[in-house]
């Protein structure tokens, strides 16, 4: 359907209270100055009063009808892009004039369907084609490029005729349409005859199966294609790197039906040698990777030449040659490449000339070539490079640097080494700086003031003159001017030198022209989600400047709803020369209910029966969550988790993890820039020493300031009750037996610093953050404590090139119990009697075993099993550790990828967790080193590491490395 915009004014003549009226029409003219009574919208027949409609509508009530008005309601709902067809009524009424805005929504497409009783493919097929070339559902706009997509998609499989019609059907739900096809296909093309030619190591029985082309069969060029591709592709691999496959098809019976003539040559088979001179290093095959790129194709010979050769001279071979040479008889082609590398030079002196700025050794110093080391080319152009920039940076912006002189030292050259002499030649000329620098603006009375230019220019007066600087002040004039409005701003920055070319004076003609600025702000697109929560998140203002810099802070604040799949930001239709713009934001919404389901095999190494078994436990997952709550950006989530574990007997199921969270999320919480999350969980879980039951409720509030800090604190009322204890109770901590179910109610604030731009898999930035907790009996605990924790992660890129990343992570966890008196229990958990009949009491400190700090495992030391690392003090004899209130965690790793997804980690942890704050010791610290391998997954980094204990391996350590299997970095 196409878009039609019609403007008919209607006059009304009312004959009488019992006569119908009779209606005649007139022209706008007649109408236009008089009064507007109602103004009415009707969508599809329908009354509709929808503000994301009426912000479009220029026309208002009480106020005079103008030509201007009707125009410009016209040109802002046609631009929204969302109706069809826009037409304007106007009767005649007592009192003026009554408008009816009439519109038929587009109906954008959201739905395929295929129709007809000989579709020729099914419709999954027809449709995973048709979308995987759109990227998803074909748009509107395109419908006929799709409905002959579909043809194409059946020419591919053999329907040479198909014929193929598209429309698109409303299906008002509430403005969406479905893209029909209808089809016929026709009859499918078959094999009719077919013939192999060609020489290859495979029988034309096996060339005729593998592509599927016996006599009768369908005729699927795409699938033969690719069959023919693969044979090729197997012939490649076995060294026939010139194999070609193809094929000739060549109608009859009207075309209904082909015949087929299939070429596979193999060609010779392709080997690769060296001769001549030993290679820099490796194998021939790891500079002419002819087996991996399954091609002996010239540009990848000429390519191995080139590096054999680069590797030569990077090592002071000069003179090195590695020409090749293809010999070819008895079905074998033999490709040599003769190695030749001349003597190796060494630098015997190196003699800048002309130079001023810089003495000798600062220019050696940059060139970055020491004396008597091998004399590489490569490295003297690309210092020489280097060198005209740092003249450039200091102001000699016509300095001339000619290709070096390189001459080799007579009487030093051997069969195998000689000496090299390098002169540099440097013509500086003078150095200039800048004598003043003006901005010339038009208009006058438009003027920016000094402190404007100050923030944004670069070159300042009696600096020395660098032109890169002048064109950065052009562009930063230039985003200044559109930031203020002025979006045909013209920065025309001038140079002119004095007589000596010593001094400069730059001049920014700067001409503005008409300021833009905002007009009225419609919200179209918005179902669920109200026009005000989006308002709020709008940073631009009706009567401001237009300019990019705040409309991409739009696009940013509506971002961190997390609750749009686009957000579009236009101008409205305006007429030439108005410098008023309104603004269109068209929002689409993701949907209000999201649904998340998976399953998987989690590995645990667990404690069963005092022994360390490796299992291998079911794991399932279930999350549901509604969006956009009360028309807010306000939502509610459950997250439930499952794991089966087996019985310690070996047979069925026994113990189970599980974890609930249901949790409310408001952002912006009572008008503040903070967010508010308040949840209730419940989880049972395994811990290395212990199982635990935990119920709680907390609330969380969260901001984000301007200088990129989250900043959070919450309240958290919790009760844990430990069972399974796998350690004696004669090592048990007091606290742990007095109290094995215990209530906490904590507070608790973080601030977090985020500089990485990947936290999956970050090669670059920084992690800081410190929290802090606590907890006391007068808040409702049963036991007090105070509680920090400081983290801090690095990530620096050692080689942008080939992605090798240094990652180093600190950990300090710092604790305190509050005192207070327990009653002394026995072995089973009674109280003690005293002589005097009452229950002996003792004072105590620690923190119940929930909040204590653990460390050994896949994401601390990796050396040790995880939560068994401890100083003595707190290692039960049996290797199991009762946890402690000071930690020190120290990590370092090299990440490097080695082939696609898989790549390699070395590690260095140390750490230890210390039974009180102020015990720690660095003495005390234990060591790892190990090495890991990453595996890029859809879910995330699989990892997999292996650490060895270094130093004295103790008793209670049983080995001396281990190995972790999970998901994601270690830190």
């Amino acid at each position: 359907m196409t878009r039609r915009v019609r403007v008919g004014i209607m006059s009304a003549v009312l004959l009488g209270a019992a006569s119908r009226p009779a209606w005649a029409q007139d022209t706008v003219d007649r109408l236009l100055g008089r009064t507007v009574v109602s103004v009415r919208v009707e969508v599809e027949g329908r009354p509709a009063s929808l503000p994301a409609i009426d912000a479009l509508i220029q026309t208002h009530k009480d106020a005079p009808l103008r030509a201007d008005e009707l125009r410009s309601s016209i040109a802002q709902l046609y631009s929204a892009g969302h109706y069809d067809d826009i037409s304007i009524v106007g009767h005649e009424v007592s009192g003026g004039v009554e408008l009816v805005y009439r519109l038929v929504p587009r109906h954008e497409i959201d739905q395929i369907d295929f129709r007809g009783a000989d579709l020729g493919l099914d419709r999954d097929a027809l449709k995973r084609g048709l979308m995987d070339q759109f990227n998803g559902v074909p748009p509107r706009a395109r419908m006929e490029t799709a409905r002959i997509a579909v043809i194409h998609l059946l020419n591919d499989e053999g329907f040479g005729a198909p014929t193929v019609t598209v429309e698109a059907q409303p299906t008002h739900h509430p403005d969406r349409a479905t893209m029909i096809f209808t089809i016929t296909a026709g009859p499918r093309a078959r094999v009719h005859g077919v013939s192999v030619e060609g020489a290859s190591p495979f029988s034309k029985a096996t060339i005729i199966k593998r592509t599927g082309t016996a006599l009768g069969s369908p005729y699927r060029p795409v699938a033969l294609a690719s069959a023919l591709d693969a044979i090729q592709d197997d012939l490649r691999t076995r060294e026939y790197y010139e194999a070609t496959a193809t094929f000739v098809p060549t109608p009859v019976g009207e075309g209904r039906d082909v015949d087929l003539v299939l070429k596979v040559d193999a060609g010779p088979i392709v080997t690769v040698r060296a001769e001549g001179d030993s290679l820099p290093a490796g194998k021939i095959e790891d500079y002419a990777p002819i087996k991996q790129q399954k091609s002996d194709d010239e540009d990848v010979l000429g390519d191995a030449s080139r590096r054999i050769e680069a590797a030569l001279k990077q090592d002071g071979y000069w003179h090195a040659r590695a020409p090749f040479r293809k010999d070819s008889s008895n079905g074998r082609t033999v490709i040599t490449f003769t190695v030749s590398r001349g003597p190796r030079f060494l630098l015997n002196s190196l003699t800048p000339a002309g130079n001023v700025q810089f003495d000798a050794a600062a220019i050696a110093l940059v060139l970055g070539l020491p004396l008597q080391a091998p004399f590489d080319e490569a490295k003297l152009d690309a210092g020489v490079a280097t060198l005209k920039r740092q003249y450039i940076s200091q102001g000699f912006a016509d300095v001339q640097i000619p290709p070096p002189v390189v001459r080799e030292v007579a009487g030093s050259v051997t069969a195998t080494s000689g000496l090299v002499d390098v002169q540099i030649t440097i013509v500086e000329g003078p150095q200039k700086h800048v004598a003043k620098v003006d901005v010339a603006q038009l208009p006058a009375e438009a003027r920016f003031i000094e402190s404007d230019l100050a923030g944004v220019l670069r070159v300042h007066q009696d600096d020395t003159f660098v032109e890169s600087k002048v064109l950065a002040d052009r562009v930063a004039l230039l985003l200044l001017c559109q930031n203020r409005g002025y979006e045909r701003c013209v920065v025309d920055p001038t140079v002119e030198f004095s007589g000596d070319k010593r001094l400069a004076t730059v001049t920014y003609d700067l001409a503005k022209g008409p300021q833009t600025i905002v007009g009225q702000i419609a919200i179209v697109g918005n179902h669920r989600i109200s026009e005000s929560t989006i308002r709020n998140h709008i940073t631009l203002r009706t009567g401001t400047p237009l300019g990019p810099s705040e409309i991409d802070s739009t696009r940013q604040s509506l971002g961190t709803l997390q609750q749009f799949r686009r957000v579009k930001i236009e101008r409205a239709p305006h007429p030439s020369g108005e410098t008023l713009a309104d603004l269109i934001v068209t929002v689409e919404e993701m949907p209000a209910t999201t649904v998340t389901f998976g399953g998987g095999v989690q590995e645990d190494r667990r404690l069963i029966n005092g022994q360390d078994k490796i299992e291998f436990s079911p794991r399932g997952l279930f999350q549901i969550g509604r969006r956009n709550l009360f028309g807010k950006n306000r939502s509610v989530n459950l997250f439930s988790s499952l794991a089966l574990h087996r019985s310690d007997t070996g047979s069925g199921f026994g113990f189970s993890e599980y974890h609930v969270t249901g949790t409310f999320a408001d952002p912006g919480v009572l008008g503040w820039k903070a967010d508010a999350l308040v949840g209730v969980t419940f989880e049972q879980a395994i811990r290395t020493d212990f199982n635990f039951l935990r119920k709680g409720v907390n609330a969380q509030i969260f901001r984000r300031t301007a200088a990129g800090l989250n900043i959070s604190g919450s309240y958290s009322l919790d009760t844990t009750k430990l069972f399974d204890t796998n350690i004696p109770s004669s090592e048990q901590l007091l606290i742990d037996r007095v109290f094995p179910q215990v209530r906490l109610s904590t507070f608790s604030t973080t601030v977090v610093r985020d500089s990485r731009k990947n936290p999956v898999a970050p090669e670059g930035g920084s992690l800081l953050s410190v929290g802090g907790s606590l907890a006391a009996r007068v808040m409702g605990s049963q036991v007090g404590f105070a509680k920090t924790f400081f983290e801090a992660l690095g990530f620096h890129t050692l080689s942008a090139r080939h992605h090798i990343v240094l990652a180093g992570a600190a950990r300090l966890g710092l604790a305190w119990g509050f005192l207070r008196d327990v009653p002394v229990v026995d072995s089973n958990g009674q109280p003690v009697i005293g002589p005097d009949g009452q229950p002996l009491t003792q004072q105590i400190d620690d923190l119940p075993a929930s909040e204590r700090f653990f460390a050994g495992g896949a994401t601390t030391v990796r050396g040790f099993l995880q939560d068994r690392l401890g100083v003595p003090s707190i290692v039960t004899s049996d290797g199991l550790s009762n946890g402690g209130n000071g930690l020190i965690i120290l990590n370092g790793e090299v990440r490097m990828p080695v082939w696609k997804s898989v790549g390699v980690v070395g590690f260095v942890d140390t750490g230890n967790v210390f039974a009180k704050a102020n015990q720690l010791d660095l003495a005390e610290l234990r060591t790892s080193i190990g090495f890991g391998i990453r595996f890029k997954s859809p879910v995330g980094p699989l990892r997999f590491d292996y650490g060895f204990k270094l130093g004295t391996v103790l008793p209670t350590d049983h080995r001396r490395a281990e190995f972790h299997f999970s998901l994601g970095e270690a830190f």
